[in-house]
Formats: C-alpha cells, sequence, structure tokens
C-alpha cells in the first residue's frame, strides 16, 4: 500500500502473529516513517532466535536489492522481498538497495519464540547519534552499530532515580562487521527497568532484546533522524573579477538519495 495524506498522519503496521518458526509465534509492530526517512544502505544484526527474517519493501519500480554484496533480487513499488539471516547471533549482513527501501527484521533473544519486529533506520555517513531508552525488564541486551572510526567516544550514560548520572564503561569488544570496515557493531549487557543514553561521535544503530519465560520481544531503539541531510562545510578560492559558479550541495548527502535544494541563503556583499 502506498499512503498520502495532506495532514500529518501517525501509521502503524505489523501483525498478531508473527511466526518466525514452527508454531511459536508473537506479536510484531512498528510505526511507519515517510519514503524520506528511510535509505538504500543497511547494516542488519542478527540475534539469537531460531529463525530472523528480513523483509525488504520497494519504494520505487525496478529497485536491485544486495544482501551481502550478493544482488538477489528486482522488486517494484510495494513489493517484498523476504530472507532467514544466515550465521550464529551476533553475526552482521548488509542490505543495499538503487532506491530507497523499509527493512523489517523479526528477531528474539531465545530459541522460544519470543520474538518482535521492528523497522529498521538505514545508515547514513556522518553526524554525532544519541539514543535515550528504558531497558526491558527480563534480560535485557542492547547492540549497537555505529562507524569504526567512532569505537573510542562510545558512551553509555545511567540516569540514576535520585537525578544523577553514571557514566557506565563498555568493556565489550566490538566486531568490524566484513562486508562493510568502516562500520562495525558491539553487544551491551544492560541492568531491566533503567535510564539509559547511548552516544557516540558518529550515527548510532540500536536494538534491545529480552527475554523471560512466557514474554520476551525485540524492539529497535534508532530514530530515523539519522536519515535526514547530512550537509558539511564548503570551502572556494575565486579570483578577483572572475565568475564562478560554486555548487554549495555537491559535497552533501541525504540517505535516502532524494534530490537537495537550498532552503534559504543569505545574499553576499559582492556577487550574486
Amino acid at each position: 500500500a502506498h499512503i498520502t495524506s495532506d495532514k500529518v498522519i501517525s501509521v502503524s503496521s505489523g501483525s498478531f502473529g508473527v511466526y518466525p518458526a514452527g508454531s511459536a509465534g508473537d506479536n510484531g509492530y512498528d510505526q511507519l516513517v515517510p519514503v524520506q526517512r528511510v535509505g538504500k544502505e543497511y547494516v542488519i544484526v542478527r540475534y539469537g532466535s531460531l529463525i530472523e527474517i528480513i523483509r525488504v519493501v520497494a519504494t520505487a519500480a525496478n529497485t536491485v536489492i544486495t544482501f551481502n554484496g550478493n544482488v538477489v533480487a528486482t522488486r517494484n513499488a510495494g513489493e517484498v522481498y523476504q530472507v532467514a539471516l544466515p550465521g550464529a547471533s551476533g553475526s552482521a549482513h548488509t542490505i543495499s538497495a538503487t532506491n530507497p527501501v523499509y527493512i523489517y527484521q523479526t528477531s528474539g533473544r531465545n530459541n522460544d519464540g519470543e520474538v518482535g519486529m521492528a523497522l529498521i533506520a538505514p545508515l547514513r555517513d556522518d553526524g554525532a547519534g544519541k539514543v535515550r531508552f528504558r531497558s526491558a525488564a527480563s534480560n535485557p541486551v542492547v547492540r549497537a552499530v555505529f562507524a569504526t572510526s567512532a569505537r573510542s567516544s562510545l558512551k553509555l550514560t545511567r540516569f540514576n532515580t535520585n537525578g544523577t548520572t553514571t557514566n557506565i564503561p563498555i568493556t565489550a569488544t566490538s566486531t568490524v562487521v566484513a562486508s562493510k570496515p568502516t562500520v562495525s557493531i558491539i553487544t551491551i549487557p544492560v541492568v531491566a527497568n533503567t535510564n539509559y543514553e547511548l552516544a557516540a561521535d558518529s550515527f548510532i544503530q540500536s536494538s534491545m532484546v529480552f527475554a523471560a519465560s512466557g514474554g520476551g520481544g525485540y524492539s529497535a531503539l534508532s530514530g530515523f533522524e539519522d536519515a535526514l541531510v547530512a550537509a558539511r562545510d564548503d570551502n572556494y578560492t575565486v579570483g578577483k573579477n572572475i565568475a564562478r559558479v560554486l555548487n554549495v550541495l555537491s559535497n552533501d548527502t541525504q540517505a535516502a538519495g532524494l534530490p537537495l535544494h537550498l532552503g534559504t541563503f543569505t545574499q553576499p556583499s559582492h556577487g550574486t
């Protein structure tokens, strides 16, 4: 389905019957974002459920989808490509497309059918990331995707009930994504029912799983503000009395690959 509106709306999508394997199932819902907030490049990390499913929804005709470096499908707008994630818990996979796509991940912590479904945020190539969240009540684990160069800046802060904060050392070892070395992943156990902030000098794509007897699930924590425009400074040298056209958008990007334009500008003292 393709939904449009002349007013601001909120749209959620999902199912009461998410069945990754066998007869065990759970609920999976997430709030959607506009097409301009999704992207063309993703890193997906496997958790510990028996079968983890990725669903890629195309937004344009003739969208070529690549999984771990191999072309696997071509889909038109609204069509879905589905794949079960291979490998062990903690393995990372790359998905790219020639047009913006939505990606849903069905995942969980254990092989017990306690799963959830979430819409995954795309990668972006610069900017700082910050995610605030409250951990789940049962054995929560947070997994983060971030720029490899920003590992030393990765910081976990706990918000205490008395109004103070505590810096929590991240002792876990990060792993470089083999098919995309500029990106790394890390798994961080956290205390249940606690407020945290995870930050780094790069984008952050984070998620959380939790599980207990008769309960559990999976959720994406990252907001889609990371899919906005990455604007970079421009430097030009212009000779006296020499006309030159300056393209200040040439080094800027938008995660969904959409065209960029100038919203406002200040007229210079000399020139137009």
